[in-house]
């Protein structure tokens, strides 16, 4: 490969990298989704339906889940601020998917 299109290359591969890692800075953003339903047995040969709340830093990177008995406004909210509002800084942007649980009224 020729020097200018070395140089070329690299200098779009950095523009392109510091854009992306640059977009957000950390703990502005985060990005919440309930993933589920999974039904599972206990011991007692009990079944039982459980959800997963995800939240994610996408300028970090930083992941954290919770488990929630169902899929309601309530338990959403009470998820995110028991999982991420008691422990890190309140973000500027929570972005979300078009998931009921966030769409009921107050």
């Amino acid at each position: 490969m020729s020097t200018i299109k070395t140089l070329t290359w690299s200098a779009l591969w950095m523009a392109f990298t510091k854009k992306v890692l640059n977009e957000h800075s950390p703990w502005q953003v985060v990005n919440i989704d309930t993933i589920g339903p999974w039904s599972v047995m206990d011991s007692n040969v009990i079944e039982h339906t459980l959800y997963d709340q995800t939240i994610i830093d996408p300028a970090t990177g930083w992941f954290e889940s919770v488990e929630i008995s169902n899929k309601t406004m309530y338990n959403a909210v009470v998820a995110f601020d028991n999982l991420w509002l008691s422990r890190y800084m309140r973000p500027l942007i929570a972005t979300i998917d078009q998931g009921l649980e966030f769409m009921a009224d107050l």
